[in-house]
C-alpha cells in the first residue's frame, strides 16, 4: 500500500467513537492521502478507511483485554499487519484489500493456510516468559464457579442446571490439578496468537493466508494454540487423518523441510491433551458471556454451549489423560 508512517509508530490523542473520530485519527497519523477519505461500510466494530488511488487503512479498537503493546508492534512488523499509528483506543493498521475471512472448517486450503500461518507465528523470535493459558483457566474457572444466575429468567435457570453440577462438583479443581500436573514435558513454549482460526484471512487465489488482529497474542503452549484452531467453532477435534494432515503442514512450514513421522505423532498427542485444557477454558469463558449477556435467549443458547465444552472436557480427560 502507498500510506507511510510518520513515525514508528506516531501516537495521537483521539478517542474514536465514531465514523467522524476515526477519519481525524486516519488523517493524523497516515500520509500519502489527500483530505478526502472515508469510512468503508461495515458490521464490524472496526472501521475500513479508504481514499482515491485505491489504498486502505484499518481503524482497529482494542479489546478490554489484548497483549503487550510493544509485543503486538513487533509481531506486526514481522508478519503484518503493520501498525501505522496509534491513538488513545487503539490503533490504525494496513489492510489487506484482496484478503478475505476464511471458513477454516469449511475449506482445506484454509486449513492448510491456517497451518502454514501458525507455523510463521511460532517460529518468531521472543522473551519467552511462563505460558499463560494455566493462569487463565485457573482464574475463569474461579470466577465461573462464583457467579449466579438466581435472578434471571425460567429459560436462564433451566440451562444453568445443565452446567451447575460441574461447576459445583468437588471433582472439578481435583481434575483441574491433576490434568496440570500432566503436561507433556516436552510441550514446546512460544509465541502464539491465541484466536487463530477465527482470525485467519485468505487472498481470493487461494495463494496467501495471514492472520491479523494480534490482541489475544502471548506466551503459551505451541500445541495449545494449534488445539484452539482445531476446535474453534465445536467441542471435538476434527478426524485424526485430518490432523495428521495438518500436523504435517505446520512441522514442515516450521522447520523447513518434511516432518518424521514420530514427529507428526508427538504433536498430535500434544494437541489431543490441550484440547481438554482448552474445552475446560471454553467452557468457564462461555458462563461468563452468559452472565454478561444482557437477553435471557442469549444467556441461555451461552449456557447451553458452556454445557457441552465443560461435558466434552471431562469425557476427553479420563480417555486422553488417565
Amino acid at each position: 500500500m502507498a500510506a507511510q508512517l510518520l513515525q514508528t509508530p506516531k501516537r495521537v490523542n483521539i478517542t474514536v467513537t465514531d465514523d467522524a473520530t476515526a477519519l481525524e485519527a486516519v488523517k493524523r497519523l497516515v500520509t500519502g492521502h489527500e483530505t478526502k477519505v472515508q469510512i468503508v461500510p461495515s458490521e464490524s466494530p472496526h472501521r475500513c478507511v479508504t481514499w482515491s488511488g485505491g489504498d486502505h487503512v484499518l481503524v482497529r479498537l482494542y479489546k478490554p483485554l489484548r497483549c503487550d503493546a510493544a509485543l503486538e508492534v513487533d509481531i506486526t512488523e514481522a508478519v503484518g499487519p503493520k501498525i501505522l499509528g496509534t491513538f488513545t483506543n487503539g490503533h490504525v493498521e494496513e489492510y489487506y484489500v484482496y484478503h478475505t475471512p476464511a471458513k477454516v472448517h469449511e475449506k482445506p486450503d484454509a486449513v492448510d493456510g491456517l497451518a502454514r500461518a501458525l507455523a510463521q507465528v511460532h517460529a518468531l523470535k521472543c522473551d519467552l516468559d511462563k505460558p499463560r493459558s494455566w493462569v487463565v483457566l485457573r482464574r475463569a474457572c474461579e470466577s465461573a464457579r462464583t457467579l449466579s444466575f438466581g435472578e434471571r429468567g425460567h429459560l436462564v435457570k433451566t440451562r444453568y442446571k445443565d452446567v451447575a453440577p460441574i461447576l459445583d462438583s468437588s471433582l472439578l479443581v481435583r481434575n483441574l490439578d491433576q490434568l496440570e500436573a500432566r503436561v507433556p514435558p516436552k510441550a514446546h513454549v512460544c509465541l502464539c496468537h491465541g484466536a487463530a482460526a477465527s482470525h485467519l484471512i485468505l487472498r481470493s487465489d487461494d495463494a496467501d493466508s495471514r492472520l491479523v488482529d494480534w490482541g489475544a497474542a502471548g506466551v503459551d503452549y505451541a500445541a495449545w494454540d494449534l488445539a484452539r484452531a482445531l476446535h474453534d467453532d465445536c467441542e471435538d477435534l476434527p478426524e485424526l487423518s485430518d490432523r495428521r494432515a495438518f500436523v504435517q503442514e505446520y512441522l514442515a512450514t516450521l522447520h523447513d523441510e518434511p516432518p518424521a513421522p514420530s514427529s507428526v505423532n508427538a504433536l498430535v498427542t500434544d494437541i489431543q491433551y490441550f484440547s481438554v485444557c482448552d474445552n475446560y477454558l471454553r467452557g468457564f469463558l462461555l458462563v461468563e458471556r452468559a452472565h454478561a449477556a444482557a437477553k435471557d435467549v442469549d444467556a441461555a443458547e451461552l449456557l447451553s454451549k458452556a454445557a457441552m465444552r465443560l461435558r466434552q472436557a471431562r469425557a476427553q480427560q479420563y480417555v486422553v489423560v488417565w
